[in-house]
């Protein structure tokens, strides 16, 4: 008995995608979302499959995206506002507040920012996009702050230039802006910062007092 062939889904690019979603625009006043189901005009497609095509790369497509990103992209919907590492790690110690768990990106909707998914915050952090530059996640910025917060009493503040940086979420930004979030490299280093530290009889950081250190140092 033949075995029969498993049909291998149509390869798809952004030009297609893009003229499905006009005709979804045409037909319900609104663009697509992957919440939005069937794609109008395509049998078979889906538009929560497409986000995932365009996220993770599938069907010929390249990956790193998403069909909200590709919308902006092609110029049919307003730019979402611009995320910062500080902003993520406020959201982040808010969801620990409330639930007592760091998010990861499986979590779902940021609970201290309506219309905010974990999911796309750490694609972000990982392809760039939204400002953001990319080449971190979501787990890995997390881990980094974990770490600077149980040393910030010994660390903080630290002078970065003429800059001051007084808080972990400045901190955080400043590193990952370097390329900084390697966890094991940046632990040993902070380790290493507060062994000198203490052995120079310093005390963990009174705000009251104006004593800084190098970020260099």
């Amino acid at each position: 008995m033949r075995r029969q062939r498993i049909r291998q889904p149509a390869r798809l690019t952004r030009p297609l995608i893009v003229k499905w979603a006009k005709i979804h625009f045409r037909v319900k006043g609104q663009w697509p979302s992957n919440k939005s189901g069937p794609v109008i005009g395509a049998p078979g497609e889906d538009w929560q499959a497409i986000n995932k095509c365009l996220c993770n790369g599938y069907r010929g497509l390249a990956g790193g995206s998403s069909l909200a990103r590709l919308l902006v992209e092609e110029g049919l919907k307003r730019p979402p506002p611009p995320l910062t590492i500080e902003g993520i790690l406020t959201w982040a110690a808010a969801e620990r507040q409330e639930t007592g768990k760091w998010p990861t990106h499986r979590l779902g909707p940021v609970r201290a920012a309506p219309g905010e998914k974990w999911s796309m915050i750490n694609l972000y952090l990982r392809h760039g996009g939204r400002g953001l530059a990319g080449g971190c996640t979501l787990a890995r910025l997390l881990q980094l702050y974990r770490h600077l917060l149980l040393r910030a009493h010994w660390l903080l503040p630290i002078a970065d230039g003429p800059r001051i940086i007084t808080t972990v979420e400045e901190w955080v930004a400043v590193l990952v802006s370097r390329g900084g979030v390697h966890e094991l490299d940046v632990l040993k280093s902070l380790r290493e910062r507060q062994k000198k530290f203490q052995q120079a009889g310093a005390k963990p950081w009174d705000p009251g007092k104006a004593w800084l250190r190098s970020v260099n140092r």
